[in-house]
């Protein structure tokens, strides 16, 4: 789910873009910084859920995933 939503912003950089709302610069500065978030926020989500697994708490990691996801979004939404 990450990755679609990745994929999501990705194209809204690139229809800005062809909409010359932004630079070639700024749509390669835009994908470099989407990608970082979402590895970012992968490594962070299969960190917590490996914790919370051990626990023995797997709907706290699924809510953790679903709760990050929703963050991901609302940053990269204009």
């Amino acid at each position: 789910a990450i990755r679609s939503i990745r994929r999501d912003c990705m194209e809204k950089l690139k229809a800005m873009k062809k909409n010359s709302d932004i630079t070639e610069d700024d749509l390669k500065d835009g994908e470099k910084e989407i990608q970082k978030i979402t590895d970012g926020f992968i490594k962070d989500i299969d960190e917590i859920a490996a914790a919370k697994e051990k626990e023995g708490i797997t709907n706290t990691a699924s809510s953790i995933r679903a709760a990050a996801l929703l963050i991901l979004f609302i940053m990269v939404s204009p």
